[in-house]
């Protein structure tokens, strides 16, 4: 009895385990693109004929446009391989839940707005004059919080502006004095200084909508240095923010305070602020703050990009790599400084240069090489790269490095057609056993990179991918197709730089648009569900109706483990995370009729053993001994089919496999242990001696159903039959 007992504790744990899996469904249980509405876009694939690998290629394609589009995973963005050059790209679109919750984001984002100044609007009323400019520079000051930002500019406009008005009173009535002209002088020229050191100063401090927006976007990937876990780029960056902003009434309540005092900051290592982060985390402490809070609600909702156009524009240029000269901190003939200004006014879209762009870096932290540099990049980016003699400017957030743009300068995509790339990259050995990256290029890249490098020797180069700064190392000499970067490396780095690399390598490239493109909207997809739910109710009541009236309490035994049967299909498809689609639902219908076959085949042995004489607990046992096989055999035959249809079938079957698979597993399970567990309780511990059904009710009915006709005495008229039918073509 003991044992008995424990096994349908066992089985009750396994549901309760499944239940809590897809406990809430509406978020546990995952719909395909025909039931949630989603978009599908189909690429083609070009591989080049000489390629010695071409699976390999696209998989490593597949691989970088992985990385591209989705590179948290926290997205339900698929690609799966059509054929052989066919790559569909599946994306599910926002419903109206997620829609509302991006809506309440955005609400508590714009609310930002009013901490931020426009930078166009502010550097016009910078470059107006006297009361103009004051008057400009107040008709700004429209909130409580642009008004603190202000303040000191206004201050320092009105200084300068009495400043220069003394000069000027006292010009005309005439100097006393040459030493009062040069005081007055020496005032009004210390008065403008100081208003640009407030305009400099509201400029480093602005955090504007589009910064926050960027940071609140990044990952939360922390690195290893020296044995210190470094916080994420994008804890670092918000608390950089709160920081920021810390002065301003009630902004607090939007991003939350600052983890550490900025005083205490400016003293404190980076490895005690790392401690601290982490001690923050465990109470959420780093994720306080209204918005923060209306963004992590709709990241953990999003499952897709909010528009098509933005999954193509990722997909565009997807593993681009680029080799171009860095500016130097000291060259000559370089205008850095007005350089930076138009990049800190108009963004790096409005520098107009023609032998110079901005390009972002990858990650600040990819650029130290111990805990020592990495504390100096945070705390001043700008002078951090000038120390490695390159020139750097931050802007909303997000550092920028200064590259030449001229084909001489560069190795990009215009260049030789971009018939040239990188073939392989591997972990080496320089000269002196320190670890190094090396990477082949194909004949064209080589004598390309000879071009580059040859009048560029001691200069750095810049390895871009997807317009990202990866790493910048000095030219020690030409390079052609063997290259080799040298460098304090450590192993994280080495295989970050071959990652790099690699990826600018991939021979196979997509169709720059997709050749079709299958959108079905939200509320198609729920009409969808609807009727594959309607069509489950009705399977699922038609199948209980038929068992209760024609087995009595065995069909509520059979009911039993067809609700089980659902429970575990359910929650095997929540755990393993795959999408129900509407063949999957045909699958689980298909399922629930099969499921009450196995229950079937027991209860007409039960009824049978019966007849023949068999008492209720002799019939349970003879019954499920002997239907053992007949019921493991029809399955396993199932599961092949499943199997066949799941890796030769397109997307859309693949789920009716899926499911189909977990329901045979499901219903085996339900009728050879839940239906044996529960006979077992019922005939031998609560001593049930008799269940009827149907035909055992109604003997006619069972005779109706088991007619004795001899078909071996009829084989002659069969036999004329068939030869009949054949002869017509029947």
């Amino acid at each position: 009895m003991n044992k008995l007992w424990t096994n349908i504790g066992l089985v009750i744990a396994l549901i309760l385990i499944c239940l809590a899996v897809i406990h809430p469904p509406e978020r546990n249980l995952r719909l395909g693109k025909d039931l949630a509405g989603g978009v599908s876009l189909t690429y083609t694939i070009t591989v080049p004929e000489d390629s010695k690998d071409q699976q390999g290629d696209i998989d490593k394609l597949i691989t970088v446009l992985g990385d591209r589009v989705n590179p948290t995973g926290a997205l339900e963005i698929v690609f799966e391989q059509i054929g052989r050059d066919r790559l569909e790209i599946t994306m599910p679109l926002p419903s109206d839940a997620v829609k509302a919750i991006r809506d309440a984001y955005e609400a508590e984002l714009a609310k930002f707005d009013a901490y931020s100044v426009e930078v166009g609007a502010f550097e016009r009323a910078m470059r107006q004059q006297g009361q103009g400019q004051i008057a400009a520079l107040r008709s700004l000051a429209d909130t409580e919080a642009r008004q603190v930002l202000l303040e000191p500019v206004i201050t320092a406009a009105e200084a300068a502006g009495e400043a220069r008005q003394r000069y000027t009173d006292a010009e005309i009535a005439g100097f006393a004095s040459e030493e009062e002209e040069l005081e007055l002088l020496n005032a009004a020229g210390m008065a403008q200084q100081e208003l640009l050191v407030s305009r400099e100063a509201l400029l480093d401090r602005l955090v504007t909508t589009a910064e926050l927006e960027r940071v609140l976007e990044l990952p939360e990937e922390r690195v290893f240095l020296e044995g210190v876990l470094i916080p994420s780029q994008r804890s670092l960056s918000l608390e950089s923010i709160r920081e920021r902003v810390a002065d301003l009434p009630r902004a607090s309540g939007l991003v939350g305070e600052p983890i550490i005092d900025p005083e205490e900051a400016a003293t404190m290592g980076i490895a005690k602020q790392a401690e601290i982060f982490a001690e923050m985390a465990q109470d959420e402490t780093l994720e306080r703050g209204s918005i923060i809070a209306a963004y992590n609600n709709f990241r953990a909702s999003r499952d897709g990009l909010d528009d098509p156009n933005d999954l193509k524009r990722l997909l565009r240029g997807a593993g681009v790599l680029e080799f171009r000269i860095a500016a130097e901190s000291e060259a000559n003939a370089l205008d850095a400084a007005g350089l930076r200004e138009q990049l800190r006014v108009a963004g790096p879209a409005g520098v107009t240069s023609e032998r110079f762009v901005w390009s972002p870096i990858n990650k600040l932290s990819d650029w130290s090489q111990n805990v020592q540099q990495l504390e100096a990049a945070i705390a001043n980016p700008v002078g951090f790269f000038t120390s490695i003699g390159l020139i750097g400017e931050v802007y909303q957030g997000q550092v920028y490095l200064l590259l030449y743009d001229t084909p001489e300068m560069r190795l990009t995509q215009a260049e030789a057609n971009g018939q040239w790339q990188v073939t392989s990259a591997a972990p080496s050995r320089d000269s002196y056993g320190r670890d190094a990256v090396s990477y082949t290029m194909n004949p064209l890249g080589g004598s390309e990179m000879v071009r580059l490098t040859e009048p560029n020797r001691g200069r750095p180069m810049a390895v871009l991918l997807d317009d990202k700064i990866y790493t910048a190392p000095n030219i020690n000499s030409t390079l052609a197709r063997n290259i080799q970067i040298t460098g304090s490396f450590s192993a994280s780095d080495i295989q970050y730089l071959i990652k790099t690399l690699n990826a600018g390598s991939v021979a196979a490239t997509l169709s720059v648009e997709p050749i079709s493109e299958n959108t079905i909207a939200p509320e198609l997809g729920q009409d969808n569900l609807d009727a594959g739910m309607e069509a489950s109710y009705w399977a699922l009541g038609a199948v209980g109706v038929f068992m209760v009236l024609y087995y009595f309490a065995m069909g509520v035994i059979a009911l039993m483990c067809l609700s089980a049967s659902a429970v575990m299909i359910l929650g095997a498809m929540a755990l393993a995370e795959s999408a129900f689609t509407l063949p999957g639902i045909a699958g689980i219908v298909l399922t629930f009729g099969m499921a009450v076959d196995a229950n079937v085949l027991i209860y007409e042995r039960i009824r049978e053993e019966i007849f023949a004489g068999e008492d209720l607990r002799s019939a349970v046992r003879i019954a499920f001994k002997k239907v053992l096989s007949t019921i493991v055999d029809a399955n396993v035959t199932n599961l092949i089919v499943c199997f066949v249809l799941f890796y030769t079938a397109t997307q859309e079957i693949k789920g009716f496999a899926v499911t189909l698979g977990i329901g045979v597993v499901a219903t085996m399970f339900s009728a050879l242990v839940i239906a044996k567990l529960i006979f077992s309780a019922v005939v031998d511990e609560m001593k049930v001696k008799k269940m009827s059904q149907l035909p055992i009710a109604i003997p006619a009915i069972d005779r109706l159903l088991t007619p004795k006709v001899n078909w071996i005495k009829l084989r002659p008229a069969f036999a004329i039959i068939s030869l009949v039918l054949l002869s017509t073509g029947g």
